[in-house]
């Protein structure tokens, strides 16, 4: 038996016991697909881990569950398996290391930890051993603690902040007000979904990018219509601009990447005779589009439209150009996949 199969086990185990009558060992077995004796032996472990399970008599058969007395202990609406699960979630916060939000998390898995005996914890770190979560690159806001905490209070009491931005791409500093919508963490960063009184639109803001933010006494109140799902559907990451259709085609090589993910909802996938896999996606025509398409390589041709077809071999020349200039042979061309989006 594999070790990570043991722990999943475990944990399935540890849910059909959150009941409040119990489980059979004959509904144990059912459930868990496996002998008798494996379910004796896992309940045996959980119980040397310090999880306090007991059985009763009912009728012929005994039924195995939380110790009543323990599992009051746990605040509602908790149960031990979420807590756990909870606790357990702590490496996907890491990138956040430093900012008030982690700092508030981790005061809240310590809490958790005073809830949970000793040796359960212990379990713990060994699941934490067999799943992890690795995060790719993230930006460090260890000393952004404040423009957080103004954002978060400006989204909270619904006022208008007053900014000092600098755009990625233009670098140009502007000054604006703007009214925070949504706060978004994705692929390591923070963003800031509001209206920009500047542009008198909704605009996409990397935190960092703030050189200056104070809170108003201005309020405003969000846009009835304003969905954030809806509001970032036709994007292939966290920017918005004008939706295309888009077909790429990927050699045989890669189809079982490409059909194992979902890369869009808007995404069409189809498996031509050779084995070769055509994908189609509804999104935005950004740089996010193109550093995406890129990211494969060799391993990526776009079909449609011809626009996109022909930035895309410009970008191409361009740094085979540069490879020739360096007098390194073009087979050695690597394109990184793009880790984040480029910023407003």
């Amino acid at each position: 038996m594999e070790r990570g199969d043991a722990i999943a086990r475990s944990w399935r185990l540890m849910q059909l016991l959150d009941s409040p009558t119990g489980r059979t060992l004959t509904e144990l077995e059912t459930a868990l697909e496996c002998s008798r004796r494996t379910v004796m032996r896992d309940l045996q472990g959980l119980q040397k881990a310090g999880i306090p399970i007991y059985d009763e008599r009912d009728g012929k058969e005994k039924r195995w569950k939380f110790v009543e007395g323990f599992k009051n202990k746990i605040p509602p609406p908790f149960s031990l398996t979420e807590l756990m699960a909870l606790y357990f979630a702590r490496a996907l916060i890491k990138p956040l290391n430093g900012t008030p939000i982690h700092k508030s998390v981790e005061t809240a898995f310590k809490k958790i930890a005073t809830l949970l005996p000793k040796e359960s914890l212990a379990l713990l770190e060994q699941m934490e051993g067999a799943i992890t979560s690795r995060p790719s690159s993230f930006k460090d806001y260890s000393q952004h603690q404040r423009l957080i905490e103004t954002v978060t209070a400006a989204r909270v009491q619904q006022k208008t902040i007053d900014a000092i931005y600098e755009s990625f791409t233009s670098r140009q500093i502007t000054h604006r007000k703007i009214d925070p919508y949504q706060l978004c963490y994705f692929q390591g960063g923070l963003y800031v979904i509001a209206n920009d009184h500047l542009r008198n639109d909704m605009r996409t803001f990397a935190l960092e990018r703030f050189v200056r933010v104070e809170l108003t006494e201005q309020t405003f109140e969000v846009r009835k219509d304003f969905d954030y799902e809806t509001y970032l559907q036709d994007a292939l990451g966290i920017f918005r601009g004008p939706a295309i259709e888009v077909k790429v085609e990927f050699p045989k090589s890669m189809a079982p990447f490409i059909l194992e993910r979902q890369w869009h909802s808007s995404q069409f996938v189809e498996v031509r005779p050779d084995g070769s896999v055509h994908l189609t996606l509804k999104v935005a025509d950004t740089l996010e589009l193109r550093r995406w398409i890129l990211g494969f390589g060799k391993d990526a041709e776009v079909l449609e439209p011809a626009s996109l077809r022909r930035e895309i071999q410009e970008e191409a020349q361009v740094l085979l150009e540069r490879l020739e200039r360096w007098d390194m042979p073009p087979d050695q061309l690597f394109l990184p996949t793009l880790e984040e989006p480029i910023h407003q």
